[in-house]
């Protein structure tokens, strides 16, 4: 299992991501002899704030704290808050979960624009400082291309800003994993862009004109002796 750079895990809802990317962690930090830092990037309940939490919300927050080793440290960040200070923690495994809750604590969802300036930019750039050391970074994040389609403008700007942001960080990953129903798919190598077009492949005949020209004649020959026709 990969114990250096950066790690990205996507999923869907209730996939299993979280419990996989602590799973790397814990293992991570068993192998190198490292401390964890969690960051959770979610609303806080119970913190001051303008916005009105749900039992569901809640109890979802109670259930990470609880999955938690006592020995990990925790930092939690409001949504839209800055990351970069827990990714200069270098003498630690930083665990971030998740992008898409700190994204949209983001007042500008600017799409593929947003991963070159503001907050993100940041984010995208302390991150490549931090794969440069390969001090060891675990990172989730919701995949929103295989979800329901938003109904809303702003849900249609946050699904396209989260992927490209997904991409950036993909990008600066050395291992990327799609965990689907609490399975894992290991992802392969980032590559340049495909034409959008690209041309169709020629394969050489493997069959000479003669050979082409019997088969036709034999498939004729059936046909007109088939009694259906």
């Amino acid at each position: 299992m990969e114990t250096t750079g950066v790690t990205l895990v996507l999923g869907g809802t209730r996939s299993g991501k979280s419990e996989i990317a602590e799973a790397m962690a814990m293992s991570a930090a068993a192998a190198l002899d490292k401390p964890v830092l969690y960051v959770a990037t979610g609303p806080i309940p119970g913190a001051p704030s303008d916005v009105d939490y749900d039992e569901e919300w809640s109890r979802r927050v109670a259930s990470h704290r609880s999955r938690r080793p006592a020995s990990w440290e925790t930092l939690e960040i409001s949504p839209g808050g800055s990351l970069t200070e827990a990714l200069a923690r270098n003498e630690s495994i930083v665990l971030i979960d998740s992008l898409g809750t700190w994204l949209a604590g983001l007042a500008d969802l600017g799409g593929e624009t947003q991963s070159t300036r503001g907050p993100v930019g940041s984010f995208v750039s302390a991150l490549e400082d931090r794969a440069a050391t390969c001090d060891p970074v675990i990172i989730v994040s919701e995949e929103v291309g295989l979800g329901v389609h938003p109904s809303t403008q702003i849900g249609g700007s946050f699904r396209e800003a989260l992927g490209a942001l997904n991409r950036a960080v993909s990008e600066r990953s050395s291992r990327a994993v799609l965990v689907v129903a609490g399975r894992t798919l290991e992802l392969g190598p980032v590559f340049p862009p495909l034409p959008v077009f690209p041309p169709l492949p020629v394969f050489p005949s493997v069959i000479g004109e003669e050979d082409r020209g019997e088969r036709s004649v034999d498939r004729d020959s059936r046909y007109d002796r088939d009694p259906r026709h």
